[in-house]
């Protein structure tokens, strides 16, 4: 009797112990909300000059812009996917002819190369609606804003 009264304790007494472990830092938190922590937004991309360019440019992370990152993004419009190259060039060129900041993006699909065709990155995604509203009215072209995702340019140079 005495053994089982033992056993009951012990388990009791680890049972309170990973309760205290998993819910007394919950507790000592300061309460205060979300804590906002500044991180390096990439600049626009420069644009270069596309005559008989067949690279793809590639964003340039700065360390210039700075945003507070708690549920804060940048935002991008993508105007298009392309698997030829040819075609996104194409855009790419038409887009920064008429003064838009667009850059491509290339993400390995199933059948090969995604080019994707974006303008931005916008910290404000009502100035990039406004954009997108006035590229509608100008090119027709219709984009959908995304959330913008900075690529790795290491990774990029070796496709």
């Amino acid at each position: 009797m005495q053994k089982i009264n033992l056993k009951q304790r012990i388990i009791g007494a680890i049972v309170l112990l990973a309760l205290a472990v998993i819910f007394l830092p919950m507790l000592l938190q300061e309460s205060g909300g979300t804590k906002i922590s500044l991180q390096q937004l990439p600049s626009r991309p420069s644009v270069p000059d596309v005559q008989g360019v067949t690279t793809l440019p590639a964003i340039q992370l700065q360390s210039s812009d700075k945003i507070a990152t708690a549920g804060a993004t940048a935002w991008s419009l993508q105007l298009g996917a392309f698997e030829s190259e040819k075609n996104a060039n194409a855009l790419l060129k038409r887009l920064q002819k008429a003064g838009y900041p667009a850059y491509i993006q290339i993400q390995k699909g199933k059948t090969g190369n995604i080019m994707r065709v974006y303008i931005g990155p916008e910290v404000e995604r009502g100035k990039l609606q406004q954009e997108a509203d006035k590229l509608t009215q100008q090119m027709q072209i219709k984009g959908t804003i995304v959330a913008y995702k900075a690529i790795n340019t290491d990774l990029q140079g070796g496709q």
